[in-house]
């Protein structure tokens, strides 16, 4: 009895705290949204990973700065903010230099980021205060997608976002030709019509243009 009294207190509370706050917590998460960008100098030196951003990796105080920073680019925001807004940063720099961007959908049993009219998006972004060995991960990315540049007919593009760039480029090495097994790694990605990209380049190079040094690479 005394358990089942336990109970419903936790559900009356619960039910006077939608009340009162008509939102729950997954409710506030769901009403992320993104401000509209506008490229300035913050947000050029948060894609490049300025001095500014790489001396503060991973420091104490890195995580709450930079969630704050966040704000000036999301309407609301919450501490899952980086997928999210690295997704909207991605379209954003596509759509300026003349992509067409849509949502490609859940197609052959798979949900992509970006559609274009040549290429499938995936998007792996990392904010600059989180640490572990999540970045790893990009290397399966053309595993899980492998059939998807033959069934869509398109070229799939990933691009690397916030420290996932700088991490793949250096810790990685994943562009350096001196580093045996990333060379190879590529070729198996050509082959698929698969290519990484850095979220930074987009600022001052077409997607075509990025795709063609790539291929001589």
């Amino acid at each position: 009895m005394y358990i089942i009294k336990m109970h419903a207190l936790r559900i009356n509370l619960y039910l006077d705290y939608i009340l009162k706050k008509k939102e729950t917590p997954l409710m506030k998460i769901s009403k992320l949204s993104i401000i509209e960008f506008t490229l300035d100098e913050s947000l050029k030196e948060w894609i490049n990973g300025s001095d500014k951003w790489v001396k503060r990796l991973k420091t104490k105080s890195s995580q709450l700065h930079e969630h704050e920073w966040s704000q000036n680019y999301l309407s609301s925001t919450t501490h899952q903010w980086s997928n999210s807004f690295g997704e909207k940063l991605v379209r954003f720099l596509l759509e300026r230099q003349g992509e067409k961007c849509t949502q490609p959908g859940n197609k052959y049993k798979c949900r992509l980021d970006i559609e274009t009219d040549n290429y499938i998006v995936e998007v792996k972004t990392r904010n600059w205060s989180t640490s572990g060995t999540a970045g790893e991960k990009i290397y399966f990315t053309p595993i899980k997608y492998w059939e998807l540049p033959r069934l869509y007919k398109k070229i799939l593009i990933v691009v690397l976002v916030g420290y996932q760039e700088y991490e793949a480029r250096h810790k990685f090495r994943l562009w350096n030709n001196d580093h045996g097994g990333n060379v190879y790694f590529r070729k198996l990605c050509i082959e698929s019509n698969t290519f990484y990209i850095g979220a930074s380049e987009l600022i001052d190079n077409t997607l075509n243009d990025i795709i063609e040094t790539r291929r001589l690479q």
